[in-house]
């Protein structure tokens, strides 16, 4: 039930990149206001994500409140959809922070279940998790297009069309029964309280990573057509569908990678993988590093929630994992494309090595994060 709504969310997120370009084509919209409303969504993410986590270790009800998620990505969808179809900023930018609180929801709420159900197997469960959230990143801005195509080009109605998919989603969630955690009424004892200075350090971290990896990940369609001779079209959809469908595999397998060989280890080298085949996609020009690319960057969420989970007790696992994915990943992503549209306007693509070189020092710093106490494992299947 959690993989379908990491589907559902992660196919979400990428519906309104592909919106923006149709009204940057159809409507004439300057492209900065694109930039307005992609960083409204992406900073109200990043700002909700600690309220989320709050709630999650004040009920203990992870289930619920994804499905509160969802609802909210219904409404975000439907009103953002509104916006653009008949070129509404305002509703567009209310839809897209409607949307942006949403998307604060599923990451640490979900993880925070399957830290809960699966302690030190987490961060396999995670990656296969993860591998679905993946499925529908790559998946959903073609169905986004399919659909626009099929319901007379008609923008509300095939966002419309998405948003009952969240809504029908959140239905099963509210429905189901879960125990949550209990909670004592007792004062807790020193070793069951959250080391918040190892939560920050990690926080920190994936902040330099989401901040260098996204930003060089939001840019690689202005990259093939800017500096690699790409058109606009089919093939570049083509090669980006290329670079995204790699996590798919990569998820489950460095999620169970992790559980072996320690989370802060592959942390630290897949995000110095991404840095490396960044450099050498600009070096060589050769687009198989674009995927090998996309492999390492979108890693991060079995292996940060899982080690996020790991460094606190149960009763504190959806403030650390809202903290360590909201402000770190997401704020990170938020402000990285930003920097990384600067730097290629005043650069070109050495903004790619000033990118990777911070990708870089977020792996050398991963040996800051304190060694995570081990966890009793859970078998996934039977």
């Amino acid at each position: 039930m959690t993989s379908v709504a990491h589907f559902v969310n992660d196919g979400n997120t990428w519906l309104l990149p592909v919106a923006y370009a149709y009204m940057v084509k159809t409507h004439g919209m300057p492209a900065y206001l694109a930039g307005v409303i992609a960083l409204a969504f992406a900073g109200l993410g990043a700002l909700a994500s600690p309220l989320v986590g709050h709630l999650m270790d004040r009920y203990g009800k992870p289930l619920k409140l994804i499905g509160l998620g969802m609802g909210l990505w219904a409404l975000g969808l439907a009103v953002f959809g509104y916006g653009v179809e008949f070129y509404n900023v305002p509703m567009a930018l209310a839809g897209a922070v409607v949307a942006g609180i949403a998307s604060a929801f599923y990451h640490p709420l979900g993880s925070a279940a399957l830290a809960l159900s699966y302690g030190g197997s987490s961060g396999y469960a995670m990656g296969i998790n993860g591998a679905m959230g993946s499925l529908g990143r790559s998946l959903y801005p073609a169905i986004s297009t399919a659909l626009f195509a099929l319901l007379a080009s008609n923008y509300l109605y095939a966002l419309a069309s998405l948003a009952a998919v969240s809504l029908a989603t959140s239905i099963p969630m509210f429905l189901c029964e879960e125990a949550g955690v209990r909670r004592s009424g007792r004062r807790a004892e020193p070793s069951e309280r959250a080391d918040m200075r190892a939560v920050a350090t990690l926080t920190a971290v994936v902040f330099a990573r989401g901040f260098a990896l996204q930003g060089i990940a939001q840019y690689v369609g202005v990259v093939l057509v800017s500096y690699f001779g790409y058109s606009f079209g089919q093939s570049l959809g083509n090669e980006i569908t290329f670079f995204l469908l790699p996590a798919i595999v990569g998820q489950p397998l460095f999620g169970y990678l992790s559980d072996a060989v320690g989370r802060r280890t592959l942390l630290a080298g897949t995000t110095a993988g991404a840095a490396l085949s960044a450099v050498a996609l600009v070096v060589t020009r050769d687009l198989y590093w674009l995927p090998v690319f996309g492999l390492f960057t979108f890693s991060a969420f079995p292996l940060t929630l899982s080690l996020a989970g790991d460094l606190v007790p149960r009763s504190s696992t959806g403030l650390a994992t809202s903290l360590v994915w909201g402000l770190g990943n997401t704020g990170g992503g938020a402000l990285g494309p930003l920097a990384m549209g600067l730097l290629l306007s005043s650069m070109g693509l050495g903004g790619m090595y000033v990118m990777a070189s911070i990708a870089l020092a977020s792996a050398a710093l991963t040996a800051l994060v304190p060694r995570p106490p081990k966890r009793s494992r859970v078998p996934l299947f039977g």
